[in-house]
C-alpha cells in the first residue's frame, strides 16, 4: 500500500515522500498520513473513504478555502495536482494533500476565547453570503430531510438523536412535533449558504496570543441555515467551556455571550431570532435528552427555558 501511495503522489504531484507517519488508519474511516518530502516540506495526506466525498465536494472545499484565505483566515488549501485538480485517485478513493501550517491548536479555552470563536463564526457566515457555490448537500446539522444521499437522514445527526429519544419517550411526541412543525413553518425563510459543518474547538487554530486565526477539516462542509449552525456551534463550544454536566445558569450565560459575539459582525434578522429558541429546544434535547429527567424534557419542549436563550 505504501509503495502505491508513494507512486501516486510522485506521479500526480511530483512530490517525493521520504517519510510517512500514519495518523489515522482505522477501517471504515479516512486514512490520514503525515508526509515529509526530500526537501523537508511537511504535508497531510488524506485518502477519503467517506461515501459523500466526491470531485464536486472537494472542488467546492478548495474554492471556499481559497475564498476564506483571501479574507485572512488560514485554512490549509489542497495542493493541486500537475493537472490542476485538488485531488487524485488511489484504489478508487480520492486522495488529497494539504501543506502543514504553523497554526497553534488548542484543546481547551476560556470564555474570552469563546467570545472570539463567536465573532469568527459570524464573519464566516457573513462572508459566505457573498460566496457563489452550487453545492447542494447539507451539513451534519441538518434538521429536516435527507441531505447527502438518497438515504433518509443520512448524516442528519440531530434528527436521528431526537427521533430515537422521542421513540423512547412517547409521552413527549406531541410536544416534539409541535415544536418541529412550528420550526418547519419558517425554515424556508431562513438565510442559508455554505458553512464549515464542524466548527468545534478541535478544528480551530490560534496564534501565539490565542486569537482564532484559522480553520481546518472542511470534510463536512455543506449548505445550511446559518442560524442552525450558530445554535449547534454555540451549544458545542459552550458545553466544552461550561464543563460536565451542563450547568444551566452559567451555560445560558455562555450561550448568550456566544450569540451576542456572533451578532457583532452578522446581525440576525427577526425570523432567525424566532428560530433560535425552537432550534435550541430540539438540539439541546438531542445532545442531553438521554440524561434528562422527564420533567426537564417536557419543560424544554414547552419553552419554559426560552427566556434564557437570546431571542
Amino acid at each position: 500500500m505504501m509503495k502505491a501511495l508513494e507512486s501516486v503522489i510522485q506521479n500526480a504531484y511530483h512530490l517525493e515522500g521520504v517519510m510517512f507517519e500514519c495518523l489515522k488508519c482505522e477501517e471504515g474511516y479516512n486514512e490520514v498520513y503525515s508526509m515529509t518530502t526530500a526537501t523537508g516540506d511537511s504535508y497531510i495526506v488524506k485518502i477519503h473513504h467517506d461515501h459523500f466525498v466526491d470531485a464536486n465536494r472537494l472542488w467546492q472545499q478548495q474554492l471556499f478555502k481559497e475564498f476564506l484565505e483571501a479574507k485572512g483566515i488560514q485554512t490549509m488549501p489542497y495542493r493541486l495536482t500537475i493537472e490542476g485538480e485538488p485531488f487524485c485517485m488511489l484504489a478508487g478513493y480520492p486522495l488529497t494533500i494539504e501543506a502543514k501550517c504553523s497554526m497553534f491548536r488548542k484543546t481547551a479555552f476560556s470564555d474570552l476565547k469563546l467570545h472570539g470563536i463567536g465573532v469568527m463564526l459570524g464573519n464566516i457566515h457573513k462572508w459566505s453570503e457573498a460566496f457563489e457555490c452550487q453545492m447542494k448537500s447539507g451539513s451534519q446539522w441538518r434538521i429536516f430531510g435527507s441531505n447527502l444521499t438518497n438515504t433518509l437522514y443520512d448524516y442528519d445527526a440531530v434528527s436521528r438523536k431526537i427521533e430515537r429519544l422521542t421513540e423512547r419517550l412517547p409521552e413527549h411526541l406531541n410536544r416534539y412535533h409541535a415544536v418541529r412543525n412550528k420550526l418547519r413553518g419558517i425554515w424556508a425563510l431562513l438565510p442559508e449558504g455554505i458553512v464549515h459543518g464542524d466548527f468545534g474547538q478541535y478544528n480551530l487554530a490560534f496564534d501565539a496570543e490565542e486569537n482564532v486565526v484559522g480553520i481546518v477539516d472542511f470534510n463536512l462542509m455543506g449548505r445550511e441555515k446559518y442560524v442552525n449552525e450558530l445554535v449547534q456551534t454555540a451549544i458545542l463550544n459552550t458545553y466544552i467551556v461550561n464543563g460536565k454536566p451542563f450547568q444551566w445558569e452559567s451555560g445560558f450565560a455562555y450561550l448568550n455571550d456566544f450569540i451576542s459575539a456572533y451578532e457583532q459582525v452578522r446581525p440576525l434578522n427577526e425570523i432567525e431570532k424566532d428560530a433560535i429558541a425552537l432550534i435550541f429546544r430540539l438540539s439541546f434535547l438531542a445532545y442531553f435528552g438521554e440524561k434528562m429527567p422527564d420533567v426537564i424534557i417536557a419543560n424544554l419542549l414547552d419553552g419554559v427555558y426560552d427566556s434564557a436563550v437570546l431571542i
